[in-house]
């Protein structure tokens, strides 16, 4: 209020007043504006040098109001001593009056020029407690806000009381006399950096203005340089837009697909309905392809097939390399008797925990945080902590500090993509060092670190709802904004933990984390890119006119499943479709020499993509060096190279050496890492022969190194089929919940479901009649007769007749077609039974994915 009554009192007009006055009293000639210009010049110098707790414009204001007064007095003929000792002894009445005039003007210009520096304080303080807020620093880049952080980090801009800064002053300075002294004190380092800031009271007004004016000008080039950035970025994907956005028009006038118009009356709703149903079973990179009017490296197929495969191999690469990492810290001691025995029982607790538990509670010892959410959710003390770790062996607690070790591996990664992205690094959890003697009398320096903290859902209160919340939270802005990845390690942990929350005592947190940073370092950059196509206008448009909505929607399902990632949560509803097709593939196809018979049929198709001459020339450059090929193959493709990978595939391997296995479960896992050996041996052979003709064909055609090698990768996943999330159909992904009883239906579905997409693709795209005919020969027919032909010979029938083989071939190629489509692959046998080769009527045994119970039931 008295700031207010100061800035009403000191105006402009009061000001020119006092001017005029002072310019009548000294018969100036010059003008009034000189001097009154003057006076504020002497007061904006004066101020500046003035330090801000001195700072007081109710004091200047008193001043002028006295000088004011002076001259009134002095006008009226006093002559008080006050006057006299004030303005000299021998001054005159008129001198007197002037000094009056005059020091009431500079006293007025004072006043005024305090209070806008004031009032410029008190703003700039504002502005420097709110320029470094996330939204600001993601405008202007991380390397400005770093910067005035660094700047900021010297000065104190909280008010203190001249006994709070005294008492700061003197820990300073006894700070620095013993430093000076060679003697290092063990200080909390946050009152020590409290101590070496300065307040912003001890600065004058003018380094304050300056210290304002250099944040300012930092905050400006950032953001310009942003701004720079962010129109190159515009420029860039305008043209990249621009150029899918023509190719696909293109595409669709010359094959002719008007406008379409809605599709909601009734009579039509059956089109719309089909559509989808056809939709669902297209892949991403059937879908690019039809919409690049067949160019496998059209713009659309590269700006999101070809990026999305550098994130799944970045992807798989990582997966492959941390899951060795890992299983090569924890198998050892897996090897000593497992993680679920050596139980130990502590009385205090009441409980008996197993290796794995003791291991876990070490695991959320590395950090503050993680203590205190372990202490406050089993409600036990430090020193019970301190002793169960302390049953660890030297090898066990320094696999734990490796576990730590591998989690802060990918720190530098999250804090590059981070800065980039939102200006600022996530706030990262300090580990808390600690000296440990272990079970085998070691004494163990553990450097700690951060660990995931993940709850107990069948102990803590609250967990499963706010996991169902979470998952809500999603599925809303998948359906409203845009998809993103999951980034719990870089969410900022209250201070305070969560109360009524125990945290599991599983690898849980391990390998669960270890994932979602993974995913999330792989897929973040690109699920902007796509989800930036997705909401363009003018993308919308065209496909939903040319193409029809459900394309569109396909399209933004597939981005929104892999930027989410596999889900493997499932509602207990779900358990039993879970384990009713685990390990159907493998009792049913592995280990069997017919499985692996077959799979050089792979061929035929890919000659629809690639040609029959440049595969049969592939081919023989193959057979030729086979292992020369495989490896040149291997060396340019990183999909190649993780398809080809046997061991480390998956982050579930962790799981599965750190959980209880019996003398069955280990039996049963040797099994399954040998079922496939035959298979995956013979169809890399076909992968390598596939990828070598599609690059070879590439290469001819003029086309760079890099295209060369999407074209090959794309091909052989096209052709061959892919079983990676990004990879699949809609229908091969459960649906848009991945559910585990939509994923009964299509176990063994993955080929015909890639016969399915490259069928239907060729024929769109397909130049004309003759090359649609020798394609659809190609994919549907050649095939199928060969593998009959094959399994023939394999197991010959000594009483068939050539009457019934030929019988057998029509009905085995009319139950392949209808194997084809999701839904109709139900009724697979009706080509059998048309044929009458099995003797009788149709026989439905269920799902494929149920084949356990069908397979009970005929026993």
């Amino acid at each position: 209020q008295e700031a207010a009554v100061n800035r009403a009192i000191h105006n402009e007009a009061r000001a020119r007043l006092v001017a005029v006055e002072a310019r009548w009293l000294s018969k100036a000639t010059q003008p009034v504006r000189i001097i009154q210009e003057a006076a504020r010049q002497a007061a904006v110098d004066a101020v500046g040098n003035t330090v801000i707790r001195d700072l007081r414009p109710d004091q200047y204001a008193a001043a002028e109001a006295r000088a004011s007064r002076d001259a009134i007095e002095a006008a009226r003929g006093a002559d008080t001593k006050r006057l006299r000792d004030r303005y000299g002894a021998d001054a005159t009445r008129e001198q007197i009056m002037l000094q009056a005039k005059r020091q009431q003007l500079y006293q007025n210009a004072l006043a005024t020029e305090a209070q806008k520096a004031d009032d410029a304080i008190q703003k700039g303080l504002k502005y420097l407690r709110r320029v470094l807020r996330d939204s600001n620093r993601k405008r202007m880049g991380a390397d400005a806000a770093d910067q005035i952080s660094a700047i900021l980090d010297n000065f104190s801009l909280v008010p203190m009381t001249r006994s709070q800064r005294e008492k700061v002053r003197a820990l300073r300075d006894w700070l620095a006399t013993n430093a000076e002294n060679g003697l290092m004190l063990d200080v909390d380092p946050a009152l020590a950096d409290a101590a070496n800031r300065k307040n912003y009271v001890e600065m004058t007004v003018t380094e304050f203005n300056d210290l304002i004016d250099s944040v300012k000008q930092i905050e400006y080039n950032g953001k310009h340089e942003a701004e720079i950035r962010l129109g190159k970025e515009k420029a860039i994907f305008a043209e990249k837009r621009d150029e899918i956005t023509a190719n696909m028009e293109q595409v669709a006038e010359k094959r002719g697909r008007k406008v379409r118009k809605e599709l909601g009356d009734e009579d039509r709703k059956w089109m719309n309905t089909i559509a989808s149903w056809d939709a669902s079973q297209q892949t991403i990179g059937s879908i690019t392809y039809l919409l690049d009017g067949g160019q496998r490296d059209g713009p659309l197929s590269r700006y999101l097939v070809a990026t999305a495969n550098d994130a799944g191999n970045q992807e798989s690469e990582d997966t492959a390399r941390i899951t060795e990492i890992v299983n090569n810290i924890l198998d050892p001691i897996a090897k000593k008797g497992g993680f679920s025995a050596k139980k130990i029982t502590f009385p205090q607790i009441g409980e008996a925990l197993s290796l794995r538990n003791r291991m876990v509670i070490a695991l959320n010892y590395g950090n503050q945080s993680n203590i205190d959410r372990l202490l406050a959710g089993e409600g036990w003390s430090e020193e019970t902590v301190q002793q169960i770790i302390a049953t660890l062996t030297e090898e066990e607690l320094n696999a734990v500090q490796a576990l730590w070790d591998v989690m802060s591996s990918f720190k530098d990664r999250v804090a590059e993509k981070s800065r980039r992205l939102t200006g600022k690094e996530p706030r990262w959890i300090d580990p808390k060092p600690f000296t440990i003697r272990s079970s085998d009398g070691k004494i163990v320096q553990m450097r700690g670190g951060y660990y995931p903290a993940k709850y107990n859902p069948l102990r803590s209160i609250g967990a499963r709802v706010a996991e169902v919340a979470e998952d809500a939270d999603r599925m809303r802005r998948e359906a409203f904004t845009a998809s993103t990845t999951s980034r719990s390690f870089e969410k900022n942990r209250s201070d305070r933990p969560p109360q009524g929350q125990v945290l599991t005592r599983e690898f849980t947190g391990l390998y669960a984390g270890l994932k979602e940073v993974i995913h999330d370092l792989a897929w973040h950059d690109w699920s902007i890119a796509a989800n930036r196509l997705l909401r363009d206008k003018d993308f919308q448009r065209i496909i939903k006119e040319r193409y029809g909505n459900q394309t569109y929607t396909a399209i933004k399902d597939w981005v929104d499943t892999v930027v989410v990632g596999d889900r493997t949560k499932h509602d207990p509803f779900e358990m039993f479709a879970v384990y009713a097709r685990r390990n159907v593939s493998a009792a049913a196809m592995g280990l069997r020499l017919m499985t692996a018979a077959i799979q050089p049929t792979g061929v035929f198709p890919a000659m629809s993509r690639n040609g029959i001459r440049s595969m049969v020339r592939a081919a023989a450059e193959f057979g030729y060096a086979p292992l020369q090929s495989t490896r040149n193959a291997v060396e340019r493709s990183k999909f190649m190279e993780n398809r080809n990978r046997t061991r480390f595939r998956d982050l579930n391997e962790i799981r599965n050496v750190v959980q209880e296995e019996s003398a069955l479960s280990r039996v049963q896992k040797k099994y399954l890492s040998s079922a496939y050996v035959l298979v995956s041996f013979v169809q890399g052979v076909v992968d390598t022969i596939t990828w070598m003709s599609a690059y070879s064909n590439s290469i001819a055609a003029g086309k760079s190194e890099q295209d060369a090698i999407f074209i090959a990768d794309q091909t052989v996943i096209d052709t061959q089929g892919s079983g990676r999330l990004q990879d699949l159909s809609r229908a091969m992904r459960g649906g848009e919940k991945q559910s585990a009883y939509a994923k009964l239906f299509t176990s063994f579905y993955q080929y015909s479901n890639t016969m399915y997409a490259l069928a239907t693709t060729q024929v769109r795209t397909a130049p004309n009649y003759g090359k649609m005919t020798k394609d659809l020969v190609l994919i549907l027919t050649v095939g199928a007769l060969v593998e009959e032909m094959i399994r023939h010979a394999l197991k010959p029938s000594a009483d068939e007749e050539p009457e019934d083989m030929m019988k057998k071939l029509v009905g085995n190629q009319i139950d392949f077609v209808i194997g084809l489509p999701f839904g109709l692959r139900e009724f697979r046998g009706v080509g059998a039974w048309m044929m009458d080769t099995k003797g009788g009527g149709l026989e439905y045994r269920g799902p494929s994915g149920l084949r356990m119970v069908s397979d009970v039931n005929r026993a």
